[in-house]
């Protein structure tokens, strides 16, 4: 695929729609379409991933010269591997608030969200409104943000407090 930006969709009427991003974006095919023309007028490539549970019919042919929309596989491992390899190979991601975040900040890809993150007004994630500004984010923010900002989600301050803790998970990020 060479380098591309990773479009990972929601499904259609989905709360994180209704709640997190602009109006422009609550439509998961316009969102995609206007994804490819961005592509297109800036001589990119994007890659398009539908929710495993909706209906993979975009109003996009499935393969073009500046896009591809992979096959909707259902939930279960086989989309989980999908993912985490189209992931892996992006150049960065952009999404409307999803967990798809988690993978994409702890694998270090440049990570945009189209609206309010998960991760909202804490600078861990790249938040805008602009869909050419989120295909062109290319800056990570530093790994250590991520995990401070999980961990005092998931830890009991003590734990989180104890510097030994960010280490461990660092250690983690880094193998």
């Amino acid at each position: 695929l060479g380098s591309y930006s990773l479009l990972i969709l929601q499904r259609e009427g989905d709360q994180v729609l209704v709640h997190d991003s602009p109006k422009c974006w609550r439509d998961p095919s316009a969102l995609a379409k206007a994804a490819v023309a961005e592509a297109e007028r800036t001589n990119r490539f994007v890659v398009v991933k539908p929710h495993p549970m909706t209906d993979p019919d975009l109003g996009l042919p499935r393969e073009g010269p500046h896009h591809r929309v992979v096959s909707g596989l259902k939930s279960g491992s086989d989309n989980d591997l999908q993912l985490a390899w189209l992931m892996a190979h992006a150049r960065n991601a952009v999404m409307v608030n999803s967990t798809c975040h988690f993978q994409t900040l702890a694998l270090g890809i440049p990570t945009a969200c189209l609206g309010r993150g998960w991760f909202s007004d804490n600078d861990v994630v790249t938040e805008t409104d602009d869909l050419a500004a989120a295909l062109a984010v290319e800056s990570v923010k530093p790994g250590e943000r991520y995990l401070c900002h999980m961990m005092s989600r998931q830890m009991p301050v003590p734990q989180f407090a104890n510097p030994l803790s960010l280490r461990k998970l660092m250690q983690w990020l880094w193998r």
